[in-house]
């Protein structure tokens, strides 16, 4: 196992766990982590343990939120059986991933230390907190891998020596803003990723790489009847991040120092930027994914 030069900022859910999964199967490993622990639990915005002892209320939160943030990645697997495991499949083998792939992102008895040089934990409110600010700052100058949270904010992107590798799930800036694959799907009729170095601004920044996939399709099977909400929940939760990984690894494969890849900025002429779906729009983009 090799040890690269660089931080995660890890934010728990699939899209980070796929991306430590597919650097663990290319025999790379980043040389720290940073785990963001919310101080409130996600499902309901409570803080968690307030009067507790630090390390307790800190093991405890690390708990809920992989519990509430990977909860549909495990639960879909359990009331649509045949559908996930269609998918699961076609994505891994569209990838050139193995077919256990998934399995290792969702395990309940997932251990960050498998996966980093070293890991820091962090209790945090949110990307802007000053603790999380202090942690970045004492790891840089850092290539920090970006794996979601919300928007980041202006504190942490300028951090001195700190430069942020993000995959958005589109073609920038043609598809910027929230719903990526969805929107790819619709304006572009095939799924897409593109590498960036993160800029202030949704989506923006210089870009690396960006590629189009062939897209796929996912029968339904007939005993199966999943709800509009669960489809749109299966894609994030076994589509979207597979086709992030597959970008991941082809940065990777550059070989270049990862914070001096070749770059150009984005043209700002064609970009547009998207909000999340209108669940009629959001309907019309899952029926390109899923047929009965």
């Amino acid at each position: 196992m090799t040890t690269a030069p660089l931080v995660v900022l890890q934010h728990e859910g699939p899209i980070g766990r796929a991306y430590l999964t597919c650097l663990r199967r290319m025999g790379l490993r980043p040389a720290t982590l940073i785990l963001m622990v919310y101080e409130a639990t996600p499902a309901n915005d409570k803080q968690v343990g307030r009067w507790w002892p630090k390390k307790m209320r800190m093991a405890y939160a690390e708990r809920m939120q992989d519990i509430q943030l990977n909860y549909w990645g495990r639960q879909l697997r359990k009331e649509f059986a045949g559908l996930v495991a269609r998918m699961t499949h076609d994505c891994c083998d569209a990838a050139d991933f193995c077919s256990d792939f998934h399995d290792e992102m969702y395990n309940k008895r997932w251990k960050y230390e498998d996966y980093a040089g070293r890991v820091r934990r962090v209790m945090v409110s949110g990307l802007g907190d000053s603790k999380l600010i202090d942690v970045v700052s004492g790891a840089a100058p850092a290539v920090v891998l970006y794996t979601g949270g919300g928007i980041v904010p202006q504190s942490l992107l300028s951090i001195a020596g700190a430069r942020y590798l993000h995959i958005h799930p589109g073609v920038l800036p043609d598809v910027r803003g929230a719903d990526g694959l969805l929107w790819s799907m619709l304006v572009r009729k095939r799924p897409a990723a593109t590498c960036i170095y993160m800029a202030p601004g949704i989506d923006q920044g210089e870009v690396i790489c960006t590629q189009e996939f062939e897209p796929l399709s996912f029968k339904i099977p007939y005993d199966e009847h999943p709800e509009d909400q669960d489809l749109y929940r299966a894609v994030y939760a076994y589509y979207d991040p597979i086709i992030r990984s597959r970008l991941l690894r082809s940065v990777f494969r550059l070989g270049a120092d990862l914070g001096r890849f070749a770059s150009k900025p984005q043209q700002d002429e064609s970009a547009v930027t998207y909000r999340f779906m209108h669940p009629l729009i959001r309907q019309a983009a899952l029926s390109q994914i899923f047929h009965e």
